[in-house]
């Protein structure tokens, strides 16, 4: 297996950085340098922080974003419970989403993120580093 040096860029300053650190480790380890563009899921806004309180943490919005992932599983589930009482084949979808959270949990990976990198569009093919960091920090 190849090794490759994964990073994700979300757009901020820090993803720029981790981006740079990892280049110049693929380049030192003479590895290939695999950059994955990341944008939270859509979901709903919390209320607004209080006038006068310092933004969240990153550790807590990304505790957000997990609920918010979550949830969005948990909906999934409970609508293919709901709909298998009237198609039992329905519940298929409750245990497709079952089956990949525990997979994803026991493999610390993520099935679907699996899937969606072996789409022609999101294989990774030669690109200048710093026109890739420009692009996506405008």
């Amino acid at each position: 297996m190849r090794q490759v040096v994964t990073v994700g860029l979300d757009g901020s300053r820090e993803g720029l950085a981790a981006a740079r650190w990892a280049a110049d480790e693929a380049g030192q380890r003479k590895l290939t340098l695999r950059l994955l563009h990341a944008w939270p899921m859509p979901a709903p806004e919390p209320a607004p922080p209080p006038r006068g309180s310092r933004p969240e943490p990153l550790g807590q919005r990304l505790v957000h974003t997990a609920r918010a992932e979550l949830a969005a599983a948990g909906a999934l589930v409970l609508a293919g419970l709901l709909a298998g009482r009237l198609r039992p084949g329905a519940r298929w979808i409750s245990a497709g989403v079952a089956g990949g959270l525990v997979f994803s949990a026991v493999t610390d990976t993520c099935g679907m993120a699996r899937l969606l990198a072996k789409l022609p569009h999101n294989r990774p093919r030669a690109t200048d580093l710093d026109a890739t960091l420009a692009a996506l920090s405008d």
